[in-house]
């Protein structure tokens, strides 16, 4: 987790196989993908993406009051 001016970016990847080619992760059946979905951007009113390459990586980001 990394924090600059008023933004916290969170990445979380792994170095496994990555997602299946061709996954829709934004409207997938997965619960724990909807459910980190809705928490960033609904609750937290954030923006997560995704990346497949040598494993999966989260990217998180999201604003902070300071």
């Amino acid at each position: 987790m990394k924090k600059l001016d008023k933004e916290l970016t969170l990445i979380v990847k792994d170095d496994g196989i990555g997602m299946p080619y061709g996954l829709d992760w934004k409207d997938s059946s997965s619960l724990g993908l909807k459910l980190v979905r809705t928490l960033v951007e609904n609750q937290l009113d954030g923006s997560i993406e995704m990346e497949s390459k040598n494993g999966t990586k989260f990217t998180i980001k999201f604003n902070i009051e300071t």
